[in-house]
This record gives C-alpha cells, structure tokens and sequence, in this order.
C-alpha cells in the first residue's frame, strides 16, 4: 500500500527513540514556548487588522470627502448661476461670503472638516433671493414694510430650498440660510433666535454678511467705505452679533481684507492651504466673472 510504504519511510518511524531528540523530557518547555509564539503571532495579527480596519476607515472617509467635495461644487455652481441670473451683485457677494468663512471659521475654534464645510456653505446663505421678485430684490430706495416683509421671506426660502440635503454641506447651508439674519440679542428675523440658539455657521456668516453687503457696491447705492463697516460690526457686538465671532473677526480682519482686495484684482485668494491641504484647486473658481465690491 502507498501509504504504508510512505510511513514507513516518514522521519519519525526513523528516529531513535532513545535519541535525545525523541525525548519528552522538554515537552512541557518546548509547548510554553509554542503558546507563547501563538499569543505573539495572534497579537500581531490584531494589531495588523486594526491597522487595516483603521486604514479601510480613513480611505473611506478620504473618499466620501472627495464625492462630497465635487458634489458639493456641482451644487454651489448651479444655485450660484441660478442667484447670477438674477442678480449679479448677489451671486459675486455670495462667493465673496464664502472665501471670507473659511479665514473666519477657523479663528472661532471651527477644525478642518467645518472649515471647509463652512467654505462651500456660506456661499448659499442668500440663495432664497432668487424667489424675492425683482422690483422689491433690486429697488433703488427704501423698502416699504410690506416689502421688507416680502425681503425677509428670503431666509426662509432659502431654508426650503436647500432643506432635505443628505450631506452635511446641505444641511449646514440650510441652517445658515435660516438663521444668517437672526440677532444675538433676539431681535432679528426670521425666528427670533438669541445667542447660542443661533447655529455658530449662522452666527458667523451673520457677521461677514453685514460687513461684505455695506462695504460692495450696488447699483442702487454707493459702497460704505471699509472703515465705516468695521465700526458698524464693533458698535453691534453684543447685540446684533455674537461678540466672540466679532472679537475673532477683528483678529484675522488684515486677512480678510487681503484676501478681499486679491478678489478684486481677479486673483485667487490666498490663506485657503491650511483649509484646502494640498488641493491646489479652489472651489469657487469656476465663478469667473468679476468679483468685484468697492475698491
């Protein structure tokens, strides 16, 4: 039979038995130290699949980040060209929002993630103008209290129209486009939300939307010089804005200003590396037509 003739070849039936190595004498020893190895393999076998666990999970963020990124651009482009149509001022102030958010977001304790969020958000807090109708949105003069009704409607029509989002960028637009015009002290509108009932997203937007709107041009008025704008942000404090936004605003206002003027010479702005890595593409750059306020 092969098999036997296989054993009776095998090493073992070959050994010794009174050979050393035949011996059970460091059996006991020798299985310690085979327990042992297993223990150490079987560690670093854990150690090993945590690590790819780890990686899978990080690829996968990587990823969605990604898909969310050029989603998110896609949506930014389309409701943009939408608010474009209807008012150029408009759409160039909302792109402006957004590069001034993501200097301002990080200097309110906001991380990366948020940052650049915050980035692609802002641009959409006034995109609910584009169902205000054109002899109210675009009159030269004051509006008269059925029409600042009508005006203010923009906020809540933005929240609609942004509502519903399955991504976190959706759902950050949607609750700055609601509450952008709320007041710290109560006092604003649509809700009439106080302090920390306000989302942080709105109640920073809320401050560059008041600087970013006096200081820009319109063609129904003359731009508020910068100075003017400033002190109409420091008289508000405390009142129409939160204070800290304001505080961490006035520390990277030469930023602001910076990245501003690099707006209106038609450049890309600086200061996004540290929200962007090492993406060298900007997200809003696809807005090509001038972004200009007053100079």
């Amino acid at each position: 039979m092969a098999w036997r003739s296989l054993g009776n070849r095998s090493i073992v039936t070959q050994m010794d038995p009174s050979s050393p190595d035949f011996s059970t004498a460091n059996l006991p020893l020798s299985l310690d130290l085979a327990q042992q190895e297993i223990r150490e393999l079987r560690a670093r076998l854990a150690a090993a699949e945590a690590q790819r666990q780890a990686t899978e999970a990080r690829l996968e963020k990587e990823h969605y980040d990604l898909d969310l990124w050029r989603t998110g651009r896609s949506d930014l482009r389309h409701l943009v060209m939408a608010a474009e149509f209807k008012d150029h001022d408009t759409g160039a102030h909302l792109v402006r929002i957004g590069y001034f958010a993501s200097v301002l977001a990080p200097a309110c304790g906001c991380d990366r993630e948020i940052s650049q969020l915050m980035l692609m958000a802002a641009p959409m807090h006034d995109i609910g103008k584009i169902g205000i109708p054109d002899h109210i949105l675009k009159k030269a003069g004051a509006l008269t209290p059925d029409e600042r009704a009508v005006m203010e409607r923009h906020t809540v029509l933005g929240a609609h129209i942004l509502a519903g989002g399955a991504s976190p960028l959706l759902r950050m637009a949607a609750d700055i486009a609601l509450t952008h015009h709320e007041h710290f002290d109560g006092s604003g509108y649509p809700k009439g939300l106080r302090a920390d009932e306000i989302p942080l997203a709105g109640r920073i937007v809320s401050v560059l939307d008041v600087f970013d709107a006096l200081a820009m041009e319109r063609a129904y008025r003359d731009a508020v010089p910068v100075e003017i704008a400033l002190e109409v942000l420091a008289q508000g404090r405390g009142r129409l804005f939160d204070p800290d936004v304001v505080d961490a605003f006035f520390g990277v206002k030469d930023d602001v200003l910076a990245m501003r003027d690099r707006i209106n010479n038609g450049q890309n702005p600086d200061g996004l590396a540290e929200i962007l890595g090492d993406d060298s593409s900007h997200p809003l750059e696809f807005y090509d037509l001038p972004l200009r306020a007053s100079p």
